[in-house]
């Protein structure tokens, strides 16, 4: 084995001849500190503060750890890490910060001061930092703890912004970087992973060594790119990834086992040199640094006029040939001078040139002065030219161009030097320039520019526009133009002209519209004006096709859409027919206005601010002059002084006119000043008629108002100009104002249109579109004049939108006259939308030409009588059409078919569907006609066969179904015969179901024998079962949930197993135990113990041959033991430690005492100490002891796998350390295992000493070893004939490890056996147990041939050393495979007695053990224990489930009485709803009698006189009507008698005439009173119903929760069930009485759930009857609540009004006196009619929402409401003035 001092020398030289071989190869020129090695050295000196590690122990505390080296020490040395703060002998010397491995320390402190890492962190970096650019060489690490077994040396030249890998480091580096190559290493720069500085020994001092630059590989150039990329540094990185790890840690979860794992290192060496490529004598520190000894530097002190940290580059001037490292051949490659005329400072290196000069000079000078140029500032700049007369280094050389920029190539560059011809300073002069300076244009040339690359540019005179062509001004460069022509060359029109032309003038006048173009610039080339929107033609002049332009009456305001002012009744609409072509008005006609009223206007969206003219336009009624007609401009605020308007005063404002007959218009004497975008408001008043006419009912019809603008304000007729002049002498001449002043307009002259034209485009900035409306025009285009569409017939309108007068139906085709009957109609103008004309009161239709719906025989119109069921009738004839409320007739007098009632006028019973029980159509209709029982006020329906009950909801005796259900039926009882047709009740009448099954029949419809019979329910012939209580499998039930019943056809009963018999009362063959009530069990009876295979069946025991015992004949005979059928041996069991005198009958174990063990339980168990029948534990001892044999085994396991690497790959030196402690180990682990029952802590220390010794001499045979290897070559033929001795070694081997599988095969059969043959399993164990060990004692003697034969061996000097090695392999394996068996063994004793008793039988405490002499107890965990607990718990659930069973039969009976109340409360339900029906009838009749009540009010008031008797009568038939009010009719009976009260001018009298009133109010309320009692009696039902769905309810929550109780019962005795199988599982024969009455309890409880499950669905259904019931009841509830409540409230104001009616009783008697005063006043007092009348109709509708609730059971009379208001609202109408739709 090679030493750490070795490996340090091999170090040393391997470095020295590293550094030999970079020196050669760098050192080539002379003087000492010419090359790189003369500032070499350990870069880490002096910067301990670039040095940093990511990880370092005792930075947050002080820390724990182990040394590996010292665990091998009993008392495990603990040491301590605390870098908090610095290192300090004798102070601190905890310390272990990364910069401890710097070696310019102290050398006696090399061991004492290391950095170390955090325990158990694997990943981990050391980073070392430089302040400059350096070469690296090698690195070498001194580490303290194991090497890594992992990392990766990485390198950056850029200052940590990019990193590379030099190296990866792994002890597997396919497992580690599996991405890395590991091949040779065969170029300088190839990235490779090596292991042999990864491995795990040495435990402390091994060392990584990295060299850069391989010394294998040759370096022909070092300073190429290549060599200078892998040596050149500015940080190294040292990535740690993996730790080593012994093993332990995979046994041990604690954090203590990581407390040795780490990493530590002693020392770090970075040899490298300061980099100055040989350009510098020495290196001095850098910016920054200081100087410390033995330091390398980093900056260089450059020579050979280099500079920059690593003399990298030449001095700014010496760049005239390239940058070279120095030293290379000889030469120094020193930077040479630029030659820059003394014209630069500074110059760089062009590579390009200096190819260029084939290496001549690559130097090119930077910013060159005294404006030179080039390469060497040889040249002058542009605009300078070279002086000829100085020199060339003269400052002034260069002198400035004397030329005109303009004129003068490149902006007034001059020749630089002189060349031939060229003189230098001499200007270079453009195409077209001349001149000394360049600076005038040639002839024929103008406009000297810069920018014209050519100087100047040619003359460019227009032919057509100049008078000759003369040519330019060489300055200007302008030319002689015709009149009309401008430009510089004469080449286009001035602004307004255009078509430039040879003609004299040389263009045309534009001659632009001055309204329809913006200007009367026209386009040069075409003429084209440019036109406003809309507008076209090259003049403008012409408006777009679909565009229009504007009259000067374009701002006409419709009187008719005006708004009336003062009193309004003095203005009214008056339409007019268009009846002729002539049509003298605007709009769709006037308003009409009398003396004294007046109209206001809004005048907004004005286009321009300026003086407008008001026109009225109108149409006398009268002759002669409306004398003061006053006209108000209401402006919306003050007008500002700036403004248009601004000299307008208040007087200006009023205006006032007459209006002649005999003119159609009139225009107010003085103008109005109005601005654009303000709104307007003019106010004309027709104050006086005629001072001489007094006529009160003077009228006038007013058209239009016309705001027309005058011309002045428009810009084309303003200014001084003439043709503005012009303009406006043409608009006076030709009078074009008043052309559009009267609604006719008068022709236009084309003068006054293109005027008209023109100021339009001005106003409105171009020409309107059409907007003609689709509907009504012929088509998109209109009057381009005025803008008028052409409209469909009866269509007018601007843009043809609305229907003219007398016409309608604004559509595709026009509008429709409106033709109106001349007799039915007030008028011949309908509603223009729907053609409606206004007809006279009781006509009817469109055109009024028929009676109102309601009334026939027009024009005499009279009102249909339909008995109050239809509302119209045939016009002609007066029959009743569509008649309502189920009735039918001319008249609507009697019922349809399946309705019964009397429907004619004044009966109380309407007509009503016979809802037997649904009603026609329903589809559970079974009656076709029904009766009503005048006595009892009842319908009886004339049921169907198997139908009953007077609405037929209900089936007939020995009949089922449900006819109240959706197509419901009832069909005849099926019960195959078994029951009685003569007795009632054989079936459930609802379901069918079979209720009396006669003959031991059963099912739903007696179709089987009843439970516990058996035989054919068809033919009666049903026997009784007779099954054996005890052989009858109670827990097999059927649908029914019948348990234990035969079956019902074969009569066979369910046999429990391995019973036979249909009446379940024998037991199989071979098979016993009937009486169990669990089955029959088999005999089991031993072949060969057994006389037969019978087994006496009550008993079980078989018939024993001699010598044979047990109940299966299988043993021995008591306190015998052994296979009988071999012999039988007595047990033998020690009396004091044996607990029975019975032996385990398989091996003869006896069952020991807690704390005893052995064969015959005749010692002291293992953990314990002392004698029979005394043993106590031994207390920590044996845990200690329990701790050193793991961590023995662990190191075994260790060392055997190495000797088997040593078997294949052979002895080698660096493994004989290993070797040494492998067998000093085996030499213990064998002695632990002999003594392993009696070893001690003494014997512990004393084996500790002997392997030390062993260990020395170990030694020795290593050194003797080492010495012979050379000799090993020699000895391979020995090494053949040891490996066949080996082959036989692992083959003895190889029986050791069957043998251990037995031993473990037999410890799982232990593990799985029952509890009982648990004890005999461990005794059996434990016999093959000394079996075993009696083996490894036998193997003492192969042993000391083993150390013979290792001592020959070592006599032959090597040669049987391989055999040596081979032999003793093999003892290891045999060694190692004995201890781990018997260690698991005993590990499994403990374990298996911990499972089944819950202790590990070390002592015989509470829960005993194997050899205690008990097993289990309170409080133990194990098998045992559990069994009983689970025994127990199951009892429990048994009982549990017996009492759930109970409860859920309870609440089965409290479901069926649930059920029984649904039904009743379903009864009630159907009671109340009954009720409400009648009630509804009674309602509808009172609605009835209250609607004939109000066609008698109608008709008397709508008689123009009425007679006193008419009124006497009608008043007695209002008094006397019986109207079958509810409590909400009663409530609004009294509003109405308030209302009455509060709007009658005469009270007094009114009430004077309503003394019988008082008499109705008692009998109202005395109805009330009834009512009050009925809808008392129908809460009553309705809180019964809700009673019983309460309880029903209760019921099904208790069911519901009885079943989840179940259901969670079975759950946990699932749960328990699981539970006992797991833990039970040893004790299997001992549990499978338990587990069958378990299976049972299973069944039982599957039975019990399938009950719950059908009451479940009983519930469902009682519960969905119930929701059913609730449904209806609650509805009958809310509306009785509701009656209850508005019955009190109007019972309370009912009784205050008859407070009030007291006081006016003796009043009341005069009413009938006072009828025909009343006759006289009705016309007085009509209008407080009508509001009684509107409130007797608000009642009314009261009534109508009152049968609408009501209803809701019977959508179908919403209509008969519909119908009944809609008469209502006609009622409340008939009597008013017709007035215009």
């Amino acid at each position: 084995m090679i030493m750490a001092e070795d490996l340090t020398a091999l170090y040393i030289v391997l470095f020295l001849s590293a550094v030999a071989s970079y020196g050669q190869l760098i050192l080539a020129g002379s003087g000492a500190c010419e090359g790189d090695s003369c500032y070499a050295g350990d870069l880490l000196i002096g910067r301990e503060d670039k040095l940093f590690a990511s990880s370092t122990c005792g930075l947050n505390g002080r820390e724990p750890f182990y040394i590996v080296s010292h665990l091998e020490n009993r008392n495990r040395e603990i040491f301590h890490c605390d870098s908090r703060t610095p290192w300090q002998e004798g102070v601190n010397d905890l310390n272990h910060e990364i910069k401890h491995v710097v070696t310019s320390m102290d050398n006696s402190q090399k061991k004492v001061r290391w950095w170390q890492s955090e325990n158990g962190l694997e990943q981990v970096y050391i980073q070392f930092d430089l302040e400059a650019v350096f070469h690296f060489t090698h690195l070498i690490m001194t580490f303290k703890s194991f090497r890594p077994k992992a990392m990766v040396i990485e390198r950056s030249s850029d200052f940590g912004h990019t990193w590379k890998p030099y190296r990866y480091f792994a002890y597997d580096c396919a497992g580690s970087f599996p991405e890395v190559s590991r091949a040779p290493i065969r170029n300088i720069s190839q990235v490779i992973c090596e292991s042999r500085y990864s491995a795990v020994e040495p435990s402390t001092g091994g060392e990584v060594i990295f060299r850069v630059l391989p010394p294998n590989i040759p370096i022909e150039d070092p300073y190429s790119r290549e060599v200078q990329d892998m040596i050149k540094v500015t940080n190294i990185r040292i990535n740690i990834t993996e730790l080593h790890f012994l093993g332990d840690h995979l046994f041990d979860d604690g954090d203590e086992v990581f407390n040795k794992y780490y990493y530590a290192l002693y020392e770090m060496v970075v040899r490298g040199s300061c980099h100055c490529f040989n350009h510098a004598s020495r290196c001095v520190p850098a910016d920054g640094m200081e100087f410390k000894q033995q330091m390398v530097n980093g900056q260089c002190e450059c020579i050979h006029n280099t500079e920059g940290k690593n003399c990298e580059r030449c001095e700014p001037f010496f760049n005239d040939q390239p940058w070279r490292p120095a030293g290379l051949r000889g030469e120094n490659n020193e930077c040479k001078r630029c030659n820059c005329n003394d014209h630069a400072t500074s110059c760089h290196f062009d590579e390009a040139v200096y190819r260029l000069t084939n290496g001549a000079s690559g130097g090119v000078c930077d910013n060159c002065l005294h404006n030179t140029v080039g390469r060497n500032c040889e040249q002058c700049k542009p605009f300078f030219f070279m002086h000829p007369d100085r020199d060339i280094r003269d400052p002034n050389i260069c002198v400035p161009c004397n030329c005109d920029p303009a004129g003068s190539e490149n902006g007034g560059e001059c020749a630089s030097h002189t060349q031939g011809e060229m003189v230098a300073g001499m200007c270079l002069c453009k195409r077209y320039v001349t001149g000394q300076r360049c600076d005038t244009c040639q002839d024929g040339y103008w406009e000297l520019n810069e920018a014209n690359p050519e100087g100047c540019r040619e003359c460019a005179c227009d032919l057509l526009g100049s008078e000759n062509n003369m040519g330019c001004d060489k300055s200007t460069g302008n030319c002689r133009c015709k009149r009309y022509v401008t430009g510089q060359n004469c080449d286009r029109c001035y602004e307004g002209y255009y078509g430039l032309s040879a003609d004299l003038y040389g263009c045309k006048q534009c001659e632009c519209d001055p309204g329809g173009s913006y200007n009367n610039s026209c386009n040069q080339a075409s003429g084209q004006c440019p036109c406003r929107r809309n507008i076209g033609e090259r003049q403008c002049g012409q408006v777009n096709s679909g565009y229009f332009y504007v009259n000067m009456d374009y701002y006409t305001y419709e009187a008719e859409y005006a708004r009336a002012v003062g009193d309004l009744s003095l203005v009214d609409y008056y339409p007019r027919m268009r009846e002729s072509e002539y049509i003298g008005w605007t709009g769709p006609g006037f308003m009409r206005v009398h003396e004294g009223g007046g109209i206001e206007f809004t005048v907004s969206n004005l286009p321009m601010s300026g003086n407008y003219d008001l026109i009225l336009r109108y149409e006398p009624l009268l002759p002669g002059v409306w004398e003061d007609v006053r006209i108000t401009i209401n402006r919306p605020g003050d007008i500002p002084t700036q403004s248009v308007c601004g000299n307008t005063i208040p007087q200006d404002d009023l205006l006032v006119t007459t209006l002649p007959s005999g003119s159609r218009h009139v225009v107010l004497s003085n103008p109005v000043c109005l601005e654009t975008g303000k709104t307007y408001t003019i106010r004309v008043d027709f104050t006086r008629y005629s001072s001489d006419n007094q006529d009160s009912n003077a009228q006038i019809l007013l058209d239009s108002l016309v705001v027309m603008p005058r011309a002045t304000i428009y810009p084309i007729f303003q200014g001084p100009d003439p043709i503005e002049q012009y303009r406006r002498e043409q608009w006076d001449y030709y009078r074009c104002g008043e052309a559009h002043m009267s609604a006719v307009h008068s022709p236009l002259s084309d003068i006054c249109k293109e005027l008209m034209f023109s100021m339009s485009a001005l106003a409105f900035d171009g020409a309107l579109p059409c907007q003609c409306d689709p509907t009504g025009s012929l088509s998109n285009m209109c009057d381009e004049t005025g803008g008028q569409c052409q409209c469909k017939p009866n269509v007018i309108g601007r843009t043809c939108n609305q229907c003219a007068p007398g016409t309608y139906g604004f559509g595709p085709e026009g509008c429709t006259p409106c033709d109106c009957d001349g007799t039915g109609s007030l008028n011949e103008f309908c509603n223009q939308l729907t053609g409606q004309c206004p007809c006279r009161p009781n006509t009817y239709g469109q055109q009024c030409n028929e009676c109102q719906p309601g009334f026939w025989n027009f024009p005499n119109c009279q009102r249909c009588n339909c008995n109050g069921h239809a509302d119209i009738c045939d016009p002609r004839t007066g029959e009743c059409i569509d008649c309502q409320s189920n009735t039918a007739g001319f008249e609507c007098e009697s019922c349809k078919r399946g309705y019964y009632g009397d429907p004619t006028r004044g009966s109380a019973l309407p007509c009503q569907a016979c809802l037997c029980p649904g009603g026609a159509g329903s589809g559970n209709q079974f009656a076709e006609s029904c009766q009503l029982d005048q006595a009892t006020q009842t319908v009886q329906c004339d049921c169907f066969s198997g139908y009953t009950g007077i609405r037929c909801d209900q089936c007939d005796n020995n009949y089922f179904g449900n006819p109240t259900e959706a197509r419901g039926v009832c069909n005849l009882c099926s019960c195959n015969g078994n029951t009685l047709s003569s007795t009632p009740g054989n079936c459930d009448a609802r379901s069918g179901k079979c209720l009396q099954c006669l003959y031991n029949t059963d099912g739903f419809n007696c179709e089987q024998c009843a439970p516990g019979f058996y035989g054919d329910a068809i033919q009666r012939t049903c026997r009784d079962c007779q099954c054996n209580v005890l052989g009858t499998d109670r827990s097999q039930c059927d649908l029914d949930n019948n348990c234990g019943v035969c079956d019902p056809v074969s009569g066979q009963c369910p046999c429990l197993p391995n019973v036979l018999g249909q009446q379940c009362d024998r037991c199989a063959q071979d098979h016993w135990k009937l009486a169990s009530g669990t089955g029959c069990e088999a005999c089991n009876c031993c072949p060969y113990g057994a006389v037969s295979s019978r087994c006496d069946e009550f008993t079980g025991q078989c018939a024993c041959r001699s010598g044979f015992g047990g109940r299966e004949c299988c043993d021995c005979e008591a306190n015998f033991w052994g296979d009988p059928r071999d012999g039988c041996y007595e047990c033998d069991c020690d009396e004091q430690g044996s607990a029975t005198s019975q032996c385990e009958r398989a091996t003869g174990q006896c069952v020991c005492l807690p704390g005893v063990t052995g064969y015959r339980c005749d010692q002291c168990a293992r953990g314990t100490t002392g004698e029979l029948p005394r043993c106590e534990p031994c207390g920590e001892c044996f845990d200690d002891w329990d701790l050193t044999i793991l961590h023995l085994r662990n190191e075994t396991y260790d060392l055997i796998a190495r000797a088997r690497n040593i078997k294949v790959s052979g002895v080698s030196g660096v493994y004989d350390r290993e070797f040494s402690r492998l067998e000093g180990l085996v030499d213990y682990a064998e002695s632990l295992i002999r003594g392993a029952p009696s070893v001690t802590e003494t014997d512990v220390d004393n084996i500790q000493s002997e392997l030390d010794d062993i260990r020395a001499t170990l030694e020795e045979y290593r050194q003797q070893v080492q010495g012979l290897e050379d000799m090993q070559r020699r000895t391979r033929g020995n090494i053949a004939r040891a490996n066949r001795e080996l082959d036989l070694l692992e083959r003895e081997g190889d029986e050791l490890q069957a043998d251990a599988e037995r031993l473990q095969r037999e410890s799982y059969d232990f593990g799985t056996a029952n509890v009982e043959g648990a004890m005999n399993s461990i005794l059996r164990s434990q016999n093959l147990s000394r079996a075993a060990e009696g083996r490894v004692d036998d193997t003492q003697p192969t042993l000391d041939q083993s150390a013979a034969v290792r001592q020959e061996v070592e006599d032959l000097i090597g040669e049987r050393n391989a055999a040596l090695e081979s032999e003793r392999q093999g003892y290891l394996d045999r060694l190692d495979d004995v201890d781990n068996q018997l260690t698991g063994l005993e590990g499994l004793l403990a374990g298996l007695n911990e499972e089944i008793c819950g202790s590990p039988g070390d002592s015989c405490d509470i829960c005993g053990g194997a050899g205690c002499g008990q097993c289990g107890g309170l409080g133990c965990g194990g098998s045992v224990q559990k069994a009983e607990d689970a025994l127990r718990r199951a009892t429990e659930a048994d009982q549990k489930l017996d009492q759930k069973e109970e409860e859920a039969r309870s609440m089965l009976d409290e479901m069926m009485q649930a059920k029984d109340r649904t039904g009743e409360a379903q009864d009630l339900a159907q009671q109340a709803y009954d009720q409400a029906l009648l009630a509804k009838q009674e309602a509808e009749q009172g609605q009835i009698n209250i609607k004939d009540l109000i066609n008698n009010i109608t008709d008397f008031l709508g008689r123009s006189k009425s007679e006193p008797d008419d009124i006497r009568l009608l008043v007695n038939e209002t008094l006397n009507t019986k109207i079958s009010l509810s409590p909400e009719e009663i409530e609004d009976l009294a509003e109405q008698i308030e209302d009455i009260i509060a709007t009658l001018e005469n009270i007094d009298e009114i009430i004077a005439a309503t003394r019988d009133d008082l008499q109705r109010v008692n009998d109202l309320k005395a109805r009330a009173d009834a009512a009050r009692e009925y809808a008392e009696g129908v809460l009553d039902s309705a809180e019964d119903v809700v009673r019983a769905l309460n309880q029903a309810e209760a019921a099904q929550n208790i069911a519901d929760n009885a079943i989840n109780n179940a259901t969670e019962d079975i759950e946990d005795a699932g749960d328990s069930l699981t539970s006992i199988e797991s833990e039970a599982r040893d004790a299997k024969d001992k549990s499978n009485n338990l587990l069958d009455k378990i299976e049972a309890m299973k069944a039982q409880l599957e039975g019990v759930q399938l009950k719950v499950t059908d009451n479940q669905e009983k519930v469902t259904q009682a519960v969905d009857l119930a929701e059913m019931a609730e449904g209806q009841a609650l509805d009958v509830a809310g509306r009785v609540e509701e009656m209850e409540r508005d019955f009190n409230q109007t019972s309370d104001e009912v009784m205050a009004k008859v407070a009030e009616v007291e006081g006016a009783k003796g009043r009341a008697d005069t009413l009938f006196l006072n009828v025909i005063a009343f006759e006289e006043k009705i016309t007085k007092d009509y209008e407080d009619l009508q509001e009684m009348e509107t409130t007797f109709n608000n009642n009314n509708a009261t009534l109508h929402d009152l049968t609408a609730e009501i209803a809701a059971l019977n959508m179908k009379m919403m209509q008969i409401l519909m119908d009944i208001q809609t008469k209502a609202a006609y009622y409340r109408s008939c009597t008013e003035s017709p007035t215009a739709p």
